[in-house]
């Protein structure tokens, strides 16, 4: 397995810390570009280009939909880049790359650093309980249910891939 350097995980806090979540924003995307002018200033070349690339997907997502950028839209599209490049890591793990994991580390410390905090496993199985005992599902028939009722309600806060394996497990 191979180990990311210590040396990138320092520089790593670095970069965290300069792009700092400002209170003051109104929206993750106002946060995100303020971000990117910030980085731009810094010279710090790395996040610009990540940024920028969630940005473009952003505003690509919002113009497909014909609607305006929302939270929930720019947790999407980080989501599914975090998931490319955690793919990615394990690919390069595999092919014995440190460069790119290195590189792909980075990159997922700066898309993570955008999400909201995720519930843990145990907070999500007390959810599911709450939700199952509140509509009285006892089958696997209902699961579509509490799956739509937990992500009205925690929406990106919650793994979904996670809650639907736990419902099912919870309904077993």
């Amino acid at each position: 397995m191979i180990h990311v350097h210590v040396e990138v995980v320092r520089s790593l806090k670095n970069v965290v810390v300069k792009l700092n979540k400002d209170v003051f924003m109104k929206t993750v995307y106002e946060n995100l570009r303020n971000n990117i002018k910030k980085s731009l200033k810094n010279q710090e070349n790395d996040i610009v280009i990540i940024l920028r690339c969630i940005d473009s997907s952003v505003q690509l997502k919002s113009k497909m939909s014909k609607t305006e950028i929302t939270d929930d839209m720019v947790y999407e599209v980080i989501k599914s880049e975090l998931k490319k490049v955690k793919d990615q890591m394990v690919t390069a793990e595999k092919v014995n790359r440190p460069d790119l994991l290195n590189k792909y580390f980075n990159e997922k410390m700066i898309l993570e650093f955008y999400l909201p905090k995720q519930k843990t496993e145990e907070k999500i199985i007390n959810i599911i309980k709450s939700y199952i005992s509140d509509i009285g599902a006892s089958s696997l028939k209902e699961m579509g249910n509490i799956i739509k009722l937990i992500k009205r309600d925690y929406g990106s806060a919650i793994d979904m891939g996670l809650v639907s394996k736990l419902v099912k497990e919870q309904l077993t």
